[in-house]
């Protein structure tokens, strides 16, 4: 896949969300294990499910796929002896959950593979 195929791949995807494209796609703060690290930890638990039951049961995910309750991502992120007093994981999280308001996890990881395979390339003549 060239440079051109891999902008054509996400462009789709980021028109959805023209307003938040730079809180996460473009933080210099925010790496490609911690965004995908955090969007485990977003997935919803089952006390936080708003689907019946049935559809979580067909769906088959395991308990393995389901992330953290809200007051422990927020315990974390708020935690000084793991932030050292900054924010970074909070801006991860809330940068996070915005995302996923706008697009699914898929699509997210969609356009984080592509940043990747993009800056391996070389440039086109």
């Amino acid at each position: 896949m060239n440079k051109q195929q891999l902008k054509d791949l996400i462009k789709p995807i980021l028109e959805k969300g023209k307003l938040i494209n730079d809180i996460i796609f473009v933080s210099q703060k925010m790496a490609y294990f911690d965004i995908c690290f955090m969007l485990k930890l977003c997935r919803p638990v089952d006390s936080e499910y708003k689907t019946p039951k049935f559809f979580s049961f067909r769906w088959g995910e395991p308990k393995s796929a389901q992330g953290w309750e809200s007051k422990d991502l927020y315990n974390m992120v708020e935690n000084h002896v793991l932030t050292g007093g900054k924010d970074g994981l909070e801006q991860l999280l809330f940068g996070c959950i915005a995302a996923l308001d706008v697009y699914t996890e898929d699509e997210i990881l969609t356009i984080l593979d592509a940043q990747l395979k993009y800056g391996e390339l070389k440039n086109e003549k």
